[in-house]
């Protein structure tokens, strides 16, 4: 990066998303499972989701700062895409998986 601020910047806010997720998450889960509230513990799993995207950012960000070797010439800035990818999936898997739970708890009659 071209300023050293930026640099330290860009490493510290996925690591507070990260953790303030996490806990979120925990919370939310606890919670919703404790009340009975399946739309808390939804919430929890896509703060969950997030904590993983903040996760994966992390690792791209380490990954894209090596230098370019002879594997590979230009570098390894296009992992960036790769995490970007995996953050997708992540959050798609949890979306299908609460959006199954919906499924079964209309056909149960649930409330």
């Amino acid at each position: 990066m071209k300023y050293a601020e930026c640099l330290k910047c860009g490493q510290t806010s996925p690591r507070w998303s990260f953790f303030g997720n996490t806990l979120a998450a925990l919370f939310k889960v606890l919670i919703g499972t404790l009340t009975g509230s399946k739309g808390l513990v939804a919430d929890g799993i896509h703060s969950a989701a997030d904590a993983m995207s903040s996760l994966f950012i992390l690792v791209a960000l380490k990954v894209a700062d090596r230098p370019h070797d002879d594997k590979h010439p230009y570098g390894y800035g296009k992992i960036e895409y790769i995490s970007t990818l995996c953050a997708s999936i992540f959050l798609f898997v949890g979306a299908g998986s609460i959006f199954i739970d919906a499924l079964k708890t209309f056909r149960q009659g649930v409330h």
